[in-house]
């Protein structure tokens, strides 16, 4: 037992201040940002745009100095690299080469331009070593990894997806879901982090009907356990508008649609349109800008390209 007046009061301006931006900025002015000490479930159907997002997110972040790390259940390294580096890089073709491959000409990233891009982010962002071990035999692993990234000034953990971080058993998979999702939010309560984990829906949803403007999944529609968005400090869905070939649609139609389902500070509802920038791989809308400048060159290495 603690007598509450003896706890300190964080001051709401220094809260503020650590939250981590996610560098969608409708977003963010309407979460404040990802705080220390809380988790965010991002989910959405198969192929819809939830790990693009986060990998948009994990650029922004690391662009500003700050450091991250991932666990990928489902994308191995090399295509860890070729989505991550597009959406740091944007789209302009000086920075690529053309490769004729056996079924089409594909954009390539230049090797000078890996190589500046890679010293770049050196030391910023850590992905779980997939040779080591499977993190299907034991969860224990990777928050042994995750304590290691924090010795290297790690402020933000992105685990894509949750279904992938343990083992499987239908008798205990609920249980074992919500034992996960404590064990991270204990992790970044106790370590002054944030944690993103990547969910999938319950199968039973529907696909977005292409004119929606408002998504259609709730915060209870994240698959498994109903504690999973029960412990969350945020809860945020992705929805792919599905447009059908040769109409003409106008610029309303985004190709996407990103609600906050839940906001434990504000507790209200809001959901944001964007469209998706296929060659830079970016989600951007009127409040956050497809061309947002990355830095990765730094001074001086312009003429290294």
């Amino acid at each position: 037992m603690k007598d509450l007046a003896d706890s300190i009061y964080i001051p709401i301006k220094e809260r503020y201040e650590n939250a981590i931006d996610t560098g969608f900025n409708d977003i963010d002015n309407h979460i404040k940002g990802l705080k220390q000490q809380e988790i965010t479930i991002l989910f959405g159907r198969n192929g819809e745009g939830k790990s693009t997002f986060a990998s948009q997110l994990l650029a922004y972040h690391i662009s500003k100095g700050n450091r991250a790390y991932l666990y990928s259940g489902e994308l191995g390294e090399s295509k860890i690299q070729e989505w991550l580096y597009k959406q740091i890089i944007g789209y302009d073709e000086k920075f690529y080469n053309k490769v004729m491959t056996k079924y089409d000409n594909q954009l390539e990233i230049k090797h000078t331009v890996l190589t500046t891009l890679k010293e770049w982010h050196r030391h910023r962002l850590f992905i779980y070593n997939m040779k080591l071990d499977k993190i299907q035999d034991d969860t224990e692993i990777l928050f042994e990894d995750m304590n290691n990234a924090l010795t290297c000034g790690v402020t933000l953990f992105l685990i894509d997806n949750l279904m992938t971080a343990y083992t499987i058993n239908e008798r205990t998979q609920y249980s074992d879901q919500a034992n996960f999702v404590q064990d991270c939010k204990d992790f970044a309560r106790d370590n002054n982090v944030h944690i993103i984990i990547i969910c999938h829906p319950n199968k039973s949803q529907q696909e977005l009907p292409i004119d929606a403007k408002v998504g259609n999944l709730a915060k209870n529609d994240v698959s498994g356990s109903g504690n999973i968005s029960n412990k969350a400090d945020n809860v945020i869905s992705i929805e792919r508008i599905w447009k059908e070939k040769n109409v003409n649609y106008e610029d309303e139609y985004y190709d996407a649609l990103v609600t906050v389902l839940k906001e434990r500070e504000g507790g209200e509802r809001a959901t944001y349109g964007y469209w998706f920038g296929k060659k830079s791989l970016r989600f951007y809308n009127g409040k956050t800008s497809i061309e947002a400048n990355i830095d990765w060159q730094g001074k001086g290495n312009q003429s290294k390209l």
